[in-house]
């Protein structure tokens, strides 16, 4: 065999490896793309399904963070929403303040669900004053009937109180 025929058969041999090659690569793509659609196809176990990250809230006057997950269910949609949360169940000392302040309203509300919202945004006010003890205690007269006390104890345990009286007099 001469150098030019020794030449062409390694050409020769060369060019089938790599066509053998090419041959096996394209197969393994083939593999692959049908393989990656039967996975597509089937139902995602639920460890892939996203869930939402619980929001984790800070307090507005300390900076302490307080994951959501200890909330109400449902009261909670924004970081907002968490942060006011972390402030009002924190244990600084304007956290419970305002958890004080919360308790109030709620307590106001309850009382005095016969009254306008104005009086009640009214009363919430004063009841922040006493509870800043920048004063004492206050007796409101609301209407004939009724009249609301909110003062502090001693120990620091505010006080709301509704009086009615129903004491009516007619002359004839």
């Amino acid at each position: 065999m001469n150098k030019q025929e020794q030449a062409a058969s390694v050409a020769v041999i060369g060019s089938t490896s790599e066509a053998y090659a090419r041959k096996e690569e394209v197969e393994r793509c083939i593999f692959s793309a049908d393989f990656m659609h039967f996975i597509m196809a089937q139902p995602s176990p639920d460890y892939w399904t996203p869930r939402p990250v619980p929001l984790v809230g800070a307090c507005r006057y300390c900076g302490q963070t307080r994951p959501t997950a200890e909330a109400p269910a449902g009261s909670i949609k924004t970081q907002e929403d968490a942060d006011a949360w972390a402030s009002r169940t924190c244990n600084c000392e304007q956290g419970r303040r305002l958890a004080n302040v919360w308790t109030a309203r709620g307590r106001i509300n309850a009382l005095f669900a016969d009254f306008s919202t104005d009086v009640r945004d009214m009363l919430v006010e004063i009841a922040e004053l006493v509870q800043d003890e920048e004063i004492g205690a206050t007796s409101t007269a609301l209407d004939e009937y009724s009249k609301c006390k909110i003062y502090k104890n001693a120990k620091g345990v505010l006080f709301i109180t509704r009086t009615d009286t129903s004491t009516r007099q007619e002359s004839v």
